[in-house]
């Protein structure tokens, strides 16, 4: 049986021509599908770049520790050493209500990621929430027997992407799993040395990372709460972590002021970021994944999440994140106050 040494155009013609046309219109569609995608990143990189401060926030009597803003980019809510949590409309600036009663600092604050709770937790051991359309008291997350959320403050709120489970960090060396809806404990993680700063959750719900005085940053597994890896190499206490929208990252900061990223699946360091003069205290990742912001008591830095490099540095302070868009840019003013940068 022989080989058809003839030449496919010969065979096929038309056919052939549309054929080829058919993969080169595909072709050209990946290309401007790139095309658009890298133009978006540069649009928000460049947005960061450009970022100035239009609007600050002041009602606070006390330093404000923590911000957080609802998934459809419209609320607001910090938490104050005033023992208060305020919530502010992003657009205008505008204060809309003021939650009283926290018996202690306010350290963390949170939004559900249907924008339907609002969490905080402070010095007073305790991990309080309220409806937030209709700014009312839901409940208190306390342990079997206790009044309480954890043994000392409660320094850190996150949620799971789907937001059925709440993690929180404490004083107490621990971090707490919670079933969000019904304010229940489900487990106990007790690993870490000492005060537990910072908890993060990967996009995929399936890994818990959290930073401590310990000077560690410890990987979960969300089923079984195993311990997956410690990352070590900060010479300070882990203030604060963040992980990339795409699961692949995690940074860190720390009191030694520095700021480190990490590959969440190797578990190894791609970048030690330095030039901050004073302890870094809060860290975030914009949600296109290219830029991280760290703040300290004095200022804020920008950084490009892929080579490392310092992209800008901005008047301000912690705490920092980045609106859901990532256009807009919250972080702490100084005294109360707080700077939105768009």
């Amino acid at each position: 049986m022989g080989v058809n040494q003839s030449k496919p155009t010969e065979k096929l013609g038309n056919a052939e021509l549309s054929y080829k046309q058919k993969f080169s219109d595909i072709d050209i569609d990946k290309e401007l599908q790139v095309i658009k995608a890298n133009l978006n990143n540069l649009i928000t990189v460049k947005s960061h770049l450009d970022l100035k401060c239009n609007t600050i926030l002041k009602g606070h009597i006390g330093n404000v520790n923590s911000v957080a803003i609802s998934r459809n980019s419209d609320i607001i809510a910090s938490g104050s050493d005033d023992r208060t949590v305020k919530l502010w409309h992003l657009t205008t600036g505008k204060s809309i209500y003021t939650f009283f009663g926290q018996g202690g600092e306010v350290q963390a604050v949170n939004i559900s990621p249907n924008g339907q709770m609002l969490i905080a937790g402070g010095f007073d051991n305790v991990i309080t929430s309220w409806k937030l359309r209709t700014k009312t008291f839901s409940g208190i997350f306390n342990k079997p027997n206790s009044p309480f959320s954890h043994g000392a403050v409660v320094s850190d709120l996150a949620f799971s992407p789907n937001g059925k489970i709440l993690i929180s960090a404490s004083g107490d060396e621990t971090i707490a799993v919670w079933d969000s809806l019904r304010g229940k404990l489900i487990h106990t993680i007790t690993d870490h040395s000492n005060m537990v700063n910072c908890v993060a959750i990967s996009p995929d719900g399936q890994t818990i990372a959290s930073g401590s005085n310990d000077k560690t940053i410890r990987l979960w597994n969300r089923r079984g709460y195993q311990q997956r890896s410690i990352l070590t190499g900060h010479t300070g206490w882990v203030t604060s972590i963040a992980i990339s929208p795409d699961g692949k990252t995690i940074a860190s900061a720390s009191a030694d002021k520095t700021v480190r990223l990490w590959n969440l699946h190797t578990e190894k360091l791609i970048f030690s970021l330095t030039g901050h003069s004073t302890a870094v205290l809060s860290i975030a990742i914009s949600p296109d994944g290219e830029t991280v912001v760290s703040a300290s008591i004095n200022e804020i830095k920008l950084w490009s999440l892929r080579t490392g490099k310092l992209l800008r540095n901005l008047n301000g302070c912690y705490p920092v994140t980045f609106s859901p868009d990532g256009r807009i840019l919250v972080s702490g003013g100084g005294k109360g106050k707080i700077k939105i940068w768009r």
